[in-house]
């Protein structure tokens, strides 16, 4: 079979599949996965039902090998990792980390529109079997394997400060898009949530702004829009990561990974795609935002919805995302800390 009806085999085969797994998706919990869904995925993709006999001397070497199991080639994930051949990239996606820009960009890059259709939700955009990017689980294992480890290869990662994350994601999926939250927290089948009483006090909270209730409440929904940054990725592909970049320098670093980048031609992706053409103007530059206005009133902004005891229990729970040695963060303290006697049980 030649490459090009290789490519095109590897490229609709998960896109038909995805879309049955977006159709399921509505209907399990979160962080659940349906096992039939799952071998259609690895039977469609090629990944994960390779030989493993091809990466014995990827062990012997010392690199990580890819696992049918690893979290960056899981099913039904939004922050799954893209590849963009041309310029020899793979992007790992984190939720609520500027993804939606991204991918447009991703999509610009492969000669699609440069605006998303109006008409479309966004959540499309983010949905595999309608945006058109090329995912890391369409590859072969040992086509994916030499992205994840060759030093011709950049992997790329964008992180945000986890406490901003988090506000973030529960303004997103509970105040605004309050059905998000609904639909995976308060449904039947999630943990804790058999009461009827439990239940409706669950999707009275949706106009409440209730960050306590949402906090408490992701130690038992599990979400990858909340979820710890240091565990949307395997430990070991961490160790591979050889470009880091943090949302609150978001034009700088986007500039600096587009401009390290090039394609076979020398053209860089910031020459190319990233130096003008975006904003309201289209005069742009890629990621270009108000960032000093961001930055002034980004305190203020948690303030208003943390509170000691939020704070100490995010500091608490995501404690990983301080510990993580890919990526660093200084701690914003917003309280001293001192005063916890009225927290009770917002602790555990």
């Amino acid at each position: 079979m030649t490459r090009s009806l290789l490519r095109m085999k590897r490229l609709y085969a998960p896109i038909a599949v995805l879309a049955v797994v977006s159709a399921l998706s509505i209907l399990a919990p979160a962080g659940m996965v349906h096992t039939q869904t799952r071998d259609l995925l690895e039977g469609a993709s090629g990944t994960v039902d390779d030989d493993d006999d091809a990466t014995d001397n990827q062990e012997s070497n010392g690199l990580p090998v890819l696992k049918a199991t690893d979290i960056i080639i899981r099913p039904g994930r939004s922050g799954n990792p893209i590849v963009i051949e041309e310029y020899k990239l793979v992007f790992f996606f984190i939720p609520k980390v500027a993804c939606t820009e991204w991918k447009l960009l991703f999509r610009r890059i492969l000669g699609f529109s440069p605006d998303w259709d109006p008409e479309i939700a966004i959540q499309k955009l983010h949905n595999p079997a309608y945006n058109g990017l090329t995912y890391l689980s369409s590859y072969t294992k040992e086509e994916a394997q030499e992205m994840l480890t060759s030093e011709d290869w950049t992997r790329a990662v964008f992180v945000r400060e986890p406490k901003e994350r988090i506000l973030s994601a529960f303004l997103d999926k509970m105040v605004v898009n309050s059905w998000y939250f609904k639909h995976f927290c308060c449904n039947e089948k999630q943990m804790g949530m058999s009461d009827p009483k439990a239940r409706d006090y669950c999707n009275s909270r949706e106009n409440a702004e209730d960050f306590p209730y949402f906090l408490k409440r992701t130690l038992d929904c599990p979400n990858e829009h909340w979820d710890s940054q240091a565990n949307a990725i395997d430990r070991k592909w961490w160790t591979m990561m050889n470009f880091v970049g943090y949302m609150d320098n978001v034009a700088d670093d986007a500039q600096r990974l587009l401009q390290s980048i090039k394609s076979i031609d020398g053209k860089t992706a910031w020459d190319q795609h990233g130096k003008t053409g975006w904003g309201e103007s289209g005069k742009s530059a890629f990621m270009v935002r108000d960032t000093a206005h961001h930055a002034t009133n980004a305190h203020d902004k948690l303030r208003k919805y943390y509170t000691e005891c939020e704070e100490v229990f995010v500091e608490k729970h995501w404690a990983s995302e301080w510990e993580q040695e890919a990526y660093h963060f200084d701690k914003i303290q917003l309280f001293d800390g001192k005063d916890l006697s009225e927290c009770g049980d917002v602790l555990d």
